[in-house]
């Protein structure tokens, strides 16, 4: 748990910081247990553990190709834009043999191996579907042209929502986060009620 609270300290959630009454800055490792700690085969058990050679849910390949530069449709610009310090982090690793990373398939294998790169790659990806949320609730639809949009009204606080909006936005975000069809909405129920049960207010996110 030292080294999720490290994480999430270092890096936050959502482009803001959960705040408590008591405790203002104080960033709990149950945030990132309940985001990143379950099972999508319906048990919903926890999955942050390489050891098992799947690695956190939900780093694919597929999810994770626009982390890089030259990428299809030049995503890799708006994850410079939303979160440059975590995507720089997650870039600089290197593999069992001590060479950069610079494949989608790579840092994918990697992650198999390596829970904390997981963990980091795990809240890119899901920061990226909280941002297209707020892109299609603001502007319409998450595109490219919106997104950017998204990403300045949440870093300047010129985009605020309600506690229900918010709450609403953080449910749609994990279940595109999840993807499974089956199994998504029952993910992000558990998820969004873990989260109400540590003390997380959605309007503070």
């Amino acid at each position: 748990t030292r080294e999720l609270t490290k994480v999430l300290r270092e890096h936050g959630v959502m482009m803001g910081k959960i705040l408590f009454d008591d405790e203002p800055d104080n960033v709990p490792e149950a945030l990132l247990i309940s985001i990143m700690g379950q099972e999508t085969h319906g048990t919903f058990k926890k999955n942050i553990n390489s050891g098992n050679g799947a690695g956190p849910m939900q780093v694919t390949t597929t999810a994770i190709k626009d982390f890089f530069p030259n990428s299809k449709g030049n995503w890799n610009d708006l994850y410079k834009q939303m979160n440059p310090k975590l995507l720089n982090d997650i870039l600089r690793y290197k593999d069992s043999k001590g060479r950069p990373i610079k494949t989608p398939e790579a840092l994918r294998e990697a992650c198999t191996k390596n829970d904390e790169l997981g963990m980091k790659v795990g809240l890119l990806i899901f920061e990226m579907q909280y941002v297209k949320a707020v892109s299609a609730k603001k502007f319409g639809k998450a595109s490219y042209a919106n997104v950017p949009k998204a990403i300045k009204g949440l870093q300047d606080g010129s985009i605020k929502f309600t506690e229900f909006e918010n709450k609403a936005l953080v449910q749609t975000a994990l279940e595109n986060y999840n993807s499974v069809p089956n199994i998504k909405k029952k993910y992000a129920q558990n998820v969004v009620d873990s989260l109400a049960t540590n003390g997380i207010r959605f309007r503070d996110l």
